[in-house]
């Protein structure tokens, strides 16, 4: 009887297993999810909202280190993407505003990047004064809420090895 009953769920447990790890695999490598916290991505994305991730939008990565194997594009400038957050590993929703590169400076308390002027307070503006252009393998993020949004004025450059993937949904 007992043998019976092992012959029984062996293959429903090989076709759980196999299904788990495949789920497993395509979250840890292709696909996941990140839900929207805070307005800074307001009009676009509202607070609480649930976006899909795609990790395979930039590059291979990692499984379990989640550095990128192999990079086959590079973020542009008005793409939307999910960076960790360099100072806690948090996942974060932001749109790409400069690319390496890319020529910064500060003008009458305002953050002059290419030809867009962004407003930034003066603990932000100290720091960015010693920062002329984008450094190479970084980027430079904003919320779309600019009043409203903790971004790279607040925590600096993100690596590109920091970007998650790329939002779709």
């Amino acid at each position: 009887m007992i043998s019976r009953m092992k012959k029984t769920l062996r293959f429903p447990l090989a076709v759980l297993t196999v299904c788990a790890l495949f789920l497993w695999g395509l979250q840890t490598v292709g696909l996941t999810f990140v839900k929207v916290q805070g307005p800074s991505m307001i009009p676009s994305y509202t607070d609480g909202q649930v976006l899909f991730v795609n990790r395979l939008a930039y590059g291979l990565q990692g499984p379990i280190i989640g550095a990128y194997v192999w990079i086959w594009k590079a973020p542009i400038v008005g793409d939307v993407v999910v960076v960790k957050k360099p100072d806690s590993g948090q996942w974060v929703v932001k749109r790409v505003a400069a690319v390496p590169g890319t020529a910064l400076q500060i003008e009458n308390h305002s953050l002059v990047i290419g030809s867009r002027r962004v407003p930034v307070d003066p603990s932000q503006e100290y720091w960015l004064e010693s920062c002329h252009a984008v450094p190479d393998g970084c980027l430079f993020v904003l919320g779309d809420n600019l009043g409203r949004s903790e971004d790279s004025r607040d925590w600096g450059f993100v690596a590109i090895s920091d970007i998650v993937g790329r939002p779709f949904l």
